[in-house]
């Protein structure tokens, strides 16, 4: 029997339908695609694993995928604890404007505080962004959001 060990393969598995509501995620659900199918009508909050304590956190993996437009309100993704960041790079095309070159831009976090990345309203569908942890921190491997508003990390 194969161990159940957090890693990217799995992704191919798992898949979360998330409709118009938070989610707290758990390390059970590692390598998941979160998949956001339904526009919300308020904030939607996406709370990542709790790591601390937690021997099998490193390597937890998780994409989310918005699979349709959500143009009125955020999508909010924070972790557990204030002890675990969100580190990386945020990259997105800021769409809506005259789509030139320099509308592909990034938003970076500090790398020290910040634990919050609130992905603004008019997100286009096809958007997405992966996250993986070392056990201590959440880290941004690969991020393709449209959007008509800067992200923000805070």
């Amino acid at each position: 029997m194969r161990a159940n060990k957090a890693n990217v393969n799995s992704s191919k598995l798992k898949v979360i339908t998330l409709g118009d509501k938070d989610k707290t995620l758990s390390l059970r659900e590692s390598g998941a695609n979160v998949i956001i199918d339904t526009a919300a009508t308020a904030d939607r909050t996406i709370t990542l694993p709790q790591l601390t304590g937690e021997k099998s956190a490193k390597g937890a993996y998780y994409r989310i995928i918005w699979g349709g437009a959500s143009d009125a309100q955020a999508t909010v993704i924070q972790t557990a604890s204030a002890a675990e960041l969100i580190k990386g790079t945020a990259v997105y095309y800021l769409s809506g404007g005259t789509d030139n070159s320099d509308d592909i831009v990034d938003e970076q976090a500090n790398g020290s505080s910040h634990r919050i990345l609130t992905v603004n309203d008019n997100i286009e569908p096809g958007s997405m962004i992966e996250l993986i942890t070392d056990g201590s921190h959440w880290f941004i491997s690969n991020c393709r959001l449209a959007v008509t508003a800067d992200p923000v990390f805070s």
